[in-house]
């Protein structure tokens, strides 16, 4: 099935945005610098340019300015260094435009270093240029000033993952990892410059000369904690990394870890050709041995790539005035699945293009296989849901799209307001949740408006304390009015060592099993459970006294596994379940 979606625009229009900086006391903070980072909702899981705005409080702590409407923001606050260079840093906020707000700094912090190393290595690509980034949910970057190895990191704060970018010296994304600087010293070792042999040819074996090889540079977004449902999506970067010669072949040199990958640890390698559809596969850790400890991969054996006839998806798309939308961005995701070392491995893909004067657009060299694709147009309106197939040319005209008009009131009786809303296509029976997911969000009111296709979807409401859910027929239901219930939650208290900070601990939720059920709505909820539950533990804090409540939403037939994590070391295995015993999570290291 595939869902289209047609997000919100950048908005231009500001509102402006006041508020007060506090330490632990309430006492007013002077000069404390404060950053708001955001965009409009996601285009293919990615943010577009985002926009940055940074004020100064006044002698009494206040600050105001002018943010974009129907953007979602982060915004953090760090006070003026003191003598011996430590910030007082606030936690990551999630601001609303137009929402007075407050914050306060209660942990102080002092500038990291870090040490890089490896970089020599990689002479033929260099100088490399590094940066560092926090996910907030918007990524907010900082290059990197390198002296003799060494550099200040900047003092941000550190309630979100920290990511470490290396680039060439064109700008391309060489590798990426995450970075945890909580003892006030952190080092990078950039893995070495590795070969490997490619062969691409036609279903007859014959070698395709010209074919494009690139490269997946993911080595940071499976760690990334999400502080939102509609937050920063996976990092992976396709790089292009070599073109076929004569005989089909090409090398390529990646970036990848010194010891030898597990399955599906090892960037992908996507190989395509205008006319052809693409290949997507992995090398499983089958390196050319250049010093490295891995099996040898010998030009007599290279990775195989077989290109089949292409079978474009294209079309054409009519804006709310019957004209032809151009110039629109569009972006193609979907669930890949392919056979490692007889393992079966299923990651996200996006791949783009851009609608030409006439509103055309096409998708060319796409990998065969993908399930589950999901297109979204760049578009101001709210998203748009349609259901064309991939080898079918879509004819999608914006006034046969009908609205819908969202309502939901939240647990204690008022608007939801700024509320998440996920929706899914019904049945969602091997439906997968991915990048990007159909999602907005409600307005101040607990408001919003969908224009939606034909169809049946599965509708799932959160505030982060409360939820609720429906079942949506485009045909029936113009006008939709929800009532949340509370989240189950799971309370209890978490033990440190003398020393440690409460800001290092979070929590974290991985793995899950289900019973199989035939109630569609069960199945819808287990569809999307264990991202809502992610999130949901991304949020819980921890209170000064250790205490926590972390609310998880409970499916039918379903377990739910995560631990507390310290930063550094040390973690507390749990089970989201309801309970009316509270726990206690030992992290001292006892």
């Amino acid at each position: 099935m595939l869902a289209t979606a047609i997000g919100a625009a950048h908005a231009q229009d500001r509102v402006a945005t006041a508020g007060r900086v506090l330490d632990a006391e309430r006492h007013a903070i002077a000069n404390a610098t404060v950053t708001f980072v955001g965009s409009a909702p996601p285009l293919g899981g990615r943010f577009a340019a985002p926009d940055r705005v940074v004020v100064v409080t006044d002698d009494k702590g206040r600050f105001r300015t002018d943010l974009r409407e129907r953007h979602e923001y982060a915004c953090w606050v760090v006070g003026s260094p003191s003598a011996s260079g430590a910030c007082a840093v606030s936690t990551v906020l999630d601001v609303r435009p137009g929402r007075g707000f407050e914050v306060e700094l209660a942990n102080e912090r002092s500038p990291a270093t870090l040490r890089v190393t490896g970089d020599a290595a990689w002479g033929a690509f260099g100088p490399l240029a590094f940066e560092v980034a926090i996910a907030a949910p918007h990524l907010h970057r900082a290059p990197l000033a390198l002296v003799d190895g060494v550099a200040t990191l900047p003092v941000l704060p550190w309630d979100s993952h920290w990511l470490l970018f290396a680039r060439d010296r064109d700008g391309a994304l060489l590798y990426s990892e995450t970075l945890e600087p909580h003892a006030g010293a952190a080092e990078f070792v950039m893995p070495p410059p590795r070969t490997l042999a490619v062969r691409v040819a036609d279903p007859q074996s014959v070698p395709i000369v010209g074919a494009e090889v690139f490269a997946e540079v993911d080595g940071a977004w499976r760690a990334h904690q999400e502080r939102s449902l509609t937050g920063l999506r996976e990092l992976a970067e396709w790089r292009r990394v070599g073109v076929t010669g004569q005989d089909g072949e090409a090398r390529v040199t990646l970036a990848s870890r010194a010891a030898a990958p597990g399955i599906g640890d090892e960037p992908l390698l996507w190989a395509r050709m205008p006319g052809r559809a693409g290949a997507v596969g992995g090398w499983a850790g089958r390196f050319v041995v250049d010093g490295s400890e891995h099996a040898p991969l010998h030009r007599r054996d290279p990775l195989p790539f077989t290109l089949a006839p292409a079978a474009a998806f294209a079309g054409d798309i009519l804006d709310d005035a019957g004209r032809p939308l151009a110039r629109a961005q569009l972006a193609l995701s979907a669930m890949l699945t392919i056979q490692l070392a007889g393992s079966q491995l299923s990651r996200p893909v996006t791949f783009r293009t851009v609608s030409d004067a006439e509103g055309h657009f096409e998708f060319v060299g796409l990998p065969p296989l993908l399930s589950a694709p999901t297109l979204l147009i760049d578009h101001p309106q709210m998203p748009i849901l349609t259901e064309p197939a991939l080898d079918v040319p879509l004819a999608l005209d914006l006034r046969s799209i009908r609205r819908c008009e969202f309502a939901a009131i939240d647990a204690a009786g008022g608007p939801a307001r700024a509320a998440e809303v996920l929706i899914l296509p019904l049945p969602t029976e091997g439906f997968r949740i991915g990048p990007p997911d159909t999602r907005l969000r409600l307005d101040n009111r607990g408001r919003a408006t969908l224009r939606i296709a034909r169809g049946r979807w599965f509708v799932f409401v959160t505030d982060g304390i409360g939820f609720a859910h429906t079942e949506l027929d485009s045909d029936a239901m113009p006008t939709l009015a929800l009532e949340m219930q509370e989240l189950d939650v799971l309370r209890g208290r978490v033990l440190l060592a003398e020393g440690a900070r409460w800001s290092d601990v979070s929590f974290r939720v991985g793995a899950c099993s289900h019973r199989d059920s035939g109630d569609e709505i069960v199945q819808a909820l287990r569809a999307l459970g264990l991202r809502v539950n992610q999130w949901l533990a991304a949020r819980a804090p921890i209170e000064p006294d250790g205490t926590f409540a972390l609310r998880f939403l409970a499916v039918d037939g379903s377990s739910y596994s995560g631990a507390a994590m310290l930063a550094g070391g040390g973690h507390c295995e749990l089970r989201l379940e309801p309970t009316s015993e509270p726990l206690v999570l030992d992290l001292t290291g006892r």
